[in-house]
């Protein structure tokens, strides 16, 4: 995924705008900032609470770096999409990040996590490239809702 500088601005606004509509409270605005090797780095968290009050239910993180390329443009380099669903202790998420060591130690650059919190059956999966963060939000949302468990036996572990 290549954007502009205008373009990637409001691809953040609107993954939060796409939180927030659908019930998730953002304790802070969207934030894009540069790191230390000239990268963009952003990090929105969405948390939406329990029916009757009964504390924080549910949570999804989108955490995305972008590398620069030339004309201003900026290439989405890496990702990190986690769901943690406190109602139900569990956990789904998409990752690409930490290209040479996952590579290296994983065998793939994507990989996923599935698992019950505090008891993984596995720390990682094989995973897919997830092509934006609207689809990241399709899919842990999807995860959410989902009433019975999420089908992590069908996944394939890698370590």
């Amino acid at each position: 995924m290549i954007l502009s500088t205008a373009g990637l601005n409001q691809y953040v606004i609107g993954l939060a705008k796409a939180l927030y509509t659908r019930g998730f409270e953002l304790p802070s605005g969207p934030a894009a900032e540069f790191d230390d090797s000239g990268h963009i780095a952003f990090g929105l968290v969405g948390t939406i609470a329990a029916a009757e009050g009964l504390g924080l239910d549910a949570e999804i993180s989108l955490d995305e770096r972008w590398r620069p390329l030339p004309e201003r443009r900026w290439e989405r380099d890496e990702y990190a999409y986690d769901l943690i669903d406190h109602g139900r202790a569990r956990r789904r998420a998409f990752h690409l990040h930490d290209r040479a060591l996952s590579e290296a130690r994983l065998g793939v650059l994507a990989h996923e996590h599935c698992d019950v919190l505090g008891a993984p059956r596995c720390s990682h999966y094989v995973g897919r490239d997830i092509g934006d963060g609207y689809l990241a939000i399709d899919l842990l949302l999807a995860a959410w809702v989902e009433p019975d468990d999420l089908g992590c036996d069908s996944l394939i572990c890698l370590s």
